[in-house]
């Protein structure tokens, strides 16, 4: 008798990061037998990683929703083998961070003096 269970696909639920933050997709993968294909895609992208950890840079463009896709040939004891594919989404938030740079600083500073010197 041959055991076969399809994949149980394990991703987290949603990450939030800052720009420029690394980001760390890991897709655990359980299934018997092991699963012959393990790939990221993102939602409504041609985007596709063949591997169960996808490592990248956050940006913009980056957020959205990810999928990790598994899939393995289960073959029972009796009838014909199926490819079986089973996935799991996350969720990708990222945050834009406002640097407030010396300049930008300054100018406030210039601007919140004006303000003060029209009420005097």
């Amino acid at each position: 008798m041959i055991v076969s269970d399809p994949p149980i696909v394990t991703t987290p639920n949603v990450i939030i990061r800052n720009e420029s933050q690394l980001i760390n997709l890991t897709c655990i993968v359980d299934a018997n037998p092991p699963a012959s294909d393990i790939r990221w895609e993102k939602v409504g992208d041609s985007l596709v990683r063949t591997d169960a950890s996808y490592v990248f840079t956050a940006q913009k463009q980056h957020a959205g929703n990810y999928s990790c896709l598994a899939r393995n040939r289960i073959e029972p004891s009796e009838g014909l083998a199926e490819s079986v594919t089973t996935r799991s989404y996350t969720a990708v938030h990222i945050q834009c961070m406002f640097l407030l740079t010396i300049e930008t600083y300054a100018l406030l500073s210039v601007l919140k003096i004006i303000k003060l010197l029209k009420y005097l």
